[in-house]
C-alpha cells in the first residue's frame, strides 16, 4: 500500500515539476527584451483594425484598445475589439527582433466560449509611439478566417 501511495505522489509531483520546467525552458528560448523596448511597449495603445472583406462580411473598420505589460522575455496583455459588441482577448507573445512583436490572442471574459483566436504581427516604429502590422485569425462572427491591417498609437497618459 505504501508503495502505491509513493508511486502516486511521485507521479503527481513529477507532472507538476515537468510542466514548470517545460515553461522555464520555453521562456529561456525567447529573445531578451531590453529595457528601452519594454518601456516603449508597456501601457495602453489604441487604434483601428481594418478587417478585409470575406464571403460572410463586408470590410470593417473596428476600434481596438490594447494594454501591454512586458517582462525580460515575454509580453502579455489584453485586447478589446469593438464590433457588434466589445470582445476581449488575452494576448501573449514576444519580440521576434527588436522591432517586431508577435502576439497570439484568444477569447477571454464574457466571450470566452466563442471560438476566436489568432496572431498579431506588429512592427514598433522607430519613434516608438506607433505600431502597425497585420492580424490573422479565426472569427466566430464570420465563422471563418479573418485578416487585415492594424494601426496602433500609444496613449499619452501614464500607466
Amino acid at each position: 500500500m505504501e508503495g502505491i501511495l509513493l508511486a502516486v505522489a511521485t507521479t503527481i509531483l513529477g507532472s507538476i515539476f515537468g510542466v514548470y520546467f517545460q515553461r522555464v525552458i520555453e521562456r529561456q528560448s525567447l529573445p531578451f527584451i531590453d529595457y528601452s523596448r519594454r518601456k516603449a511597449l508597456n501601457g495602453q495603445w489604441s487604434g483601428v483594425f481594418q478587417q478585409q472583406q470575406n464571403s460572410r462580411r463586408e470590410a470593417l473598420s473596428l476600434q481596438v484598445r490594447i494594454t501591454l505589460k512586458s517582462s525580460s522575455r515575454s509580453v502579455r496583455g489584453t485586447m478589446i475589439v469593438s464590433d457588434t459588441s466589445e470582445f476581449e482577448f488575452g494576448l501573449e507573445g514576444s519580440f521576434i527582433h527588436a522591432r517586431f512583436l508577435r502576439l497570439n490572442y484568444s477569447s477571454i471574459g464574457e466571450n470566452s466560449e466563442a471560438i476566436d483566436f489568432g496572431t498579431l504581427l506588429l512592427m514598433l516604429a522607430d519613434y516608438p509611439k506607433k505600431m502597425s502590422g497585420s492580424l490573422c485569425g479565426y472569427g466566430s462572427i464570420s465563422e471563418q478566417i479573418v485578416n487585415g491591417s492594424i494601426l496602433l498609437n500609444k496613449d499619452n497618459h501614464k500607466n
